[in-house]
């Protein structure tokens, strides 16, 4: 399975997040329906781009932050020190790990506010 590259995922998180905050027709059952689709096809690909970027955070910890621990720090050194730098150094793969992370769950809510929606509509004298 191919693993998509840090840009690559940034840019589709991003899009999938303007998809998300764009307003949608709440009374129209047709198109509640297509985008319930919709959303759910990019919570998927949210769920793997946050794999994704959970490979990317361990690929950093287990490369880079490991030799800079080695190499700038004393050996006596605190825990909590080491800590900082690992969380500093890894930040910003850290952070994709956590847009990917709320952009997927948004997009979980926002499916199931739009199938309450759709069974209101459907409850709806004709």
């Amino acid at each position: 399975m191919k693993i998509h590259t840090i840009e690559h995922i940034e840019e589709r998180l991003t899009f999938i997040q303007s998809i998300l905050d764009a307003q949608y027709d709440s009374d129209d059952g047709n198109l509640l329906s297509q985008r319930i689709t919709e959303v759910g096809a990019y919570m998927a690909e949210a769920g793997k781009l946050k794999a994704d970027a959970e490979f990317h955070y361990h690929e950093k910890l287990k490369s880079e932050i490991m030799e800079a621990l080695k190499s700038q720090l004393p050996e006596y050194s605190s825990a909590t020190l080491q800590n900082n730098l690992v969380k500093s150094l890894a930040r910003h793969e850290q952070h994709l790990v956590t847009f990917a992370d709320r952009v997927n769950r948004t997009a979980t809510h926002q499916c199931g506010n739009m199938i309450t929606q759709l069974s209101y509509l459907k409850s709806l004298p004709k």
